[in-house]
């Protein structure tokens, strides 16, 4: 089963690899997904390379989009969640 389950993991991998397309534009490197939003729309994100490790930004469209479509981000707990980040081991 573990056998399967790995053919599985290879085969999305590949999958994810082939879907997703890089462009440079200036300092920024946009990555679209094959991930789709609730419009249809593939996903995009951003990175840049900043301070030895990797910014990475959506530009806003997310939140942007929650809140055009009357979702309230003003909450103690949906705050705390936003402004959540990723620790590097550079930064422990």
């Amino acid at each position: 089963m573990i056998d399967d389950i790995r053919s599985l993991l290879d085969q999305y991998t590949k999958w994810l690899r082939d879907k997703t397309s890089l462009r440079q534009i200036s300092d920024w490197i946009e990555i679209s997904t094959p991930y789709l939003d609730r419009h249809n729309d593939c996903l995009q994100i951003y990175a840049k390379r900043q301070n030895g490790g990797y910014l990475l930004t959506d530009d806003g469209y997310i939140i942007e989009d929650l809140q055009q479509s009357g979702c309230k981000l003003d909450t103690g707990k949906r705050q705390a969640l936003l402004m959540t980040r990723v620790i590097t081991e550079r930064e422990e």
